[in-house]
């Protein structure tokens, strides 16, 4: 029979330690709502640490942080303002008469702004420029507390296989949990219980056979997002010490505040903006939706496609998943009453041909990158299959 392995709790010094740290980072954050980034990290800097040292004070600002929304403007802008501005730079600087006022002033005067707007447009893209928008903790004791579950991340990392179950009284805190499990591309099964609760099966790190600290770590950075829950269980076996042996791993807890959902991968943003701006007929957004199948199961897309004349398909990238994941959402997908179409690497070894013509979903196989003429060409033969929720 395998030993268990259990946590000691942090003493009372150092919780009340953890608490006056957290405390000043959050006046901070809450005092800064609309500063840029930049200002915010100084700031943050300044707060001292405590008895315990670095590793506490560090620990709680990244919680601090991690849980901030920064509001991230349209690089393409700053991008073409940059451009205008050393254009007309160059321009005077050949003719020996560069002054910068003066091009400031023109380029402000060309695109209906002042001059200090430019300035402060001109690198609103870096994230150092970017505002604070939401504080996502409002209390010392829900860092603290998200601190304390930090810590069963760390016994994550010599995981062979976790099962957690949750509990999410809010769609917000389910969508922040499964958007943080794609974006970290965790290998994970779903499965939605009968009394509102969701349990996932993840493979362990150490079941992998290459990359396992990179996948490690990605697991540790599930745990904010679990701890976000109104309740939740984990179960983990664990190779553990030197000799390797077999022990399980037990954690629980309540809800915390926190668990803001991470942006889309760097893949997945680019084919959104890339269908938006298509001038196809197609708008894509992040999915909000969880699809849910005849056996229990979930699947959970990426992006929500839609038309104009109501037609909706759900995309769900599968590009950094196993082989053998495919199948099972293809095996899936006979019972889904929404188009779903299902993105997957080259890699993967898979035939666009495992579902059919007449199946609510379909299967797109791409090389390197998705393309956005590929993906609304799927999408429109997808919306136009008879079924129950083809519009």
């Amino acid at each position: 029979m395998k030993g268990e392995l259990r946590l000691s709790p942090i003493s009372d010094a150092v919780r009340d330690e953890a608490r006056a740290i957290a405390a000043s980072l959050l006046e901070v954050a809450h005092a800064g709502l609309g500063s840029p980034r930049g200002e915010l990290e100084a700031a943050w800097a300044e707060v001292p640490q405590g008895p315990s040292g670095k590793r506490l004070r560090d620990g709680i600002e990244k919680l601090v942080v991690d849980a901030c929304e920064f509001v991230a403007p349209d690089g393409d802008e700053a991008v073409a303002l940059r451009r205008e501005v050393f254009t007309r730079a160059a321009r005077a600087r050949a003719q020996g008469d560069l002054e910068r006022p003066r091009v400031l002033a023109e380029v402000g005067a060309a695109l209906g702004l002042s001059a200090d707007d430019v300035v402060a447009r001109l690198y609103a893209d870096l994230p150092d420029a970017h505002p604070l928008a939401k504080v996502g903790f409002q209390r010392a004791d829900a860092v603290v507390r998200a601190y304390e579950a930090g810590q069963a991340a760390a016994v994550l990392l010599r995981a062979t296989r976790v099962t957690v179950e949750v509990a999410c009284g809010s769609a917000s805190a389910v969508r922040a949990l499964f958007r943080a499990l794609k974006f970290h591309r965790l290998l994970f099964r779903a499965e939605a219980l009968d009394d509102g609760r969701y349990r996932l099966t993840l493979d362990g790190p150490l079941s992998l056979f290459q990359s396992t600290k990179r996948y490690g770590l990605a697991l540790a950075l599930m745990m904010p997002h679990v701890a976000a829950c109104d309740s939740w269980s984990l179960e983990a076996d664990v190779l553990w010490g030197a000799s390797q042996e077999r022990i399980v791993f037990r954690a629980s807890g309540d809800g915390e505040e926190g668990g803001v959902a991470p942006p889309l991968p760097d893949e997945v943003e680019a084919l959104r903006r890339a269908v938006s701006r298509a001038g196809l007929g197609w708008r894509a957004e992040p999915a909000r939706k969880l699809l849910s199948t005849a056996g229990g199961g979930v699947i959970v897309p990426d992006l929500c496609l839609s038309r104009d004349d109501g037609a909706k398909v759900y995309l769900e990238v599968l590009g950094y998943f196993r082989r053998e994941t495919v199948f099972q959402r293809v095996d899936a997908a006979a019972d889904l009453r929404e188009r779903v179409l299902f993105a997957a690497s080259d890699r993967l070894r898979v035939s666009e041909d495992l579902l059919g013509d007449d199946a609510p979903a379909s299967l797109y196989v791409y090389k390197q990158a998705m393309s956005a003429r590929a993906v609304v060409s799927r999408a429109d033969a997808l919306a136009a299959r008879p079924g129950r929720e083809g519009r």
